[in-house]
């Protein structure tokens, strides 16, 4: 099932990633926390954000492979896929 809050609040560029994605907060949203967890469950890179609608993460140091990437927002919660080549 496709998140639709993270789709109608966020976007991420690329997808699939190489070593940096963007992810942009759409509509006046403020980003707070981005955690990108791998496919079992652990949150392999952390990163806060302070009042900012874009933030770049850097991702590579993972291994190629699908990860998710969990945004808090002053909305709430959105979680979307990632693809690391």
């Amino acid at each position: 099932k496709i998140d639709e809050f993270f789709t109608k609040n966020f976007s991420i560029h690329p997808n699939p990633v190489n070593d940096v994605f963007s992810l942009t907060a759409k509509n006046g949203v403020s980003l707070e926390n981005v955690q990108v967890i791998d496919i079992n469950g652990r949150v392999v890179n952390e990163t806060n954000v302070s009042d900012s609608d874009s933030v770049q993460i850097n991702v590579s140091d993972l291994t190629a492979g699908v990860y998710f990437v969990k945004v808090q927002s002053d909305l709430g919660v959105g979680t979307s896929k990632i693809i690391k080549k």
